[in-house]
């Protein structure tokens, strides 16, 4: 096998099948309503939808595979929802 010192390149933009995850990853994160209703858990994300939900990544994949709409698991994204950060909180130093 031949060793090259060539790094490897990426394009200098996100395809679609990237651009979509990382929004749906970004929904999820700062949504304020999947922040109320799943705050602390790993959620399955696909298209702005919530397939499955865990304590686990385990258990949020075995939950969303339940569902026929389910794609495949390279297609999801599967983010812990942050606790929603109250709106009278100011930074203290």
């Amino acid at each position: 096998m031949k060793k090259t010192n060539e790094a490897a390149t990426f394009p200098p933009y996100l395809t679609e099948e990237e651009q979509r995850k990382n929004e749906d990853y970004e929904w999820a994160l700062h949504d304020p309503q999947v922040q109320k209703k799943y705050a602390g858990k790993i959620v399955v994300v696909y298209r702005k939808k919530i397939l499955g939900v865990g304590k686990t990544y385990a258990a949020a994949w075995a939950a969303a595979q339940r569902r026929k709409d389910c794609p495949p698991k390279p297609l999801v994204v599967t983010p812990v929802v942050p606790y929603p950060i109250p709106a009278d909180s100011t930074a203290s130093e």
